[in-house]
């Protein structure tokens, strides 16, 4: 069930705040517990999560899951090891209260620090595209995550 009414004013005061949002509630230490109540707060009712994921024989294809659906199957991976995502880029299409924007980020098992020496830096575990399809007032995001492999 969707929460977009409780949601936080700053969360869903625009595409970047919501974006921003769902990047720090994913991002954080092994077995600690995310803010899932935050999390559903970024969906309208009837939202869909659509990561695109291999299928049995190993092609690329999209999965629709709900918010719930999406919360029970990255549980295990953030279980697993220490799990962070950042925006590296973006691109946003707007038009009226509808905005369209490609979240370029990164994710690893290490936090992003800014500018570290060379010998510091560490490889992503991935380099990925999340669409966010977000519309009307505040309190009223939409997220579609797409993730190519």
């Amino acid at each position: 069930m969707t929460q977009t009414a409780n949601a936080r004013q700053a969360d869903v005061a625009s595409p970047e705040a919501i974006v921003a949002a769902v990047y720090e509630v994913l991002s954080g230490r092994a077995r600690e517990e995310r803010d899932w109540d935050r999390w559903r707060t970024l969906y309208v009712p009837n939202a869909r999560l659509i990561p695109i994921e291999n299928d049995t024989e190993g092609t690329p294809a999209p999965r629709v899951l709900s918010p719930e659906q999406y919360i029970a199957s990255r549980r295990p991976l953030l279980a697993a090891g220490d799990f962070y995502e950042w925006e590296t880029g973006r691109e946003e299409l707007r038009s009226g209260s509808v905005a369209h924007v490609w979240s370029i980020y990164e994710a690893a098992r290490t936090r992003r620090r800014a500018n570290p020496p060379r010998s510091e830096q560490h490889p992503a575990v991935e380099r990925r595209v999340a669409v966010v399809d977000s519309f009307g007032h505040v309190g009223r995001g939409q997220c579609s995550r797409a993730d190519p492999s």
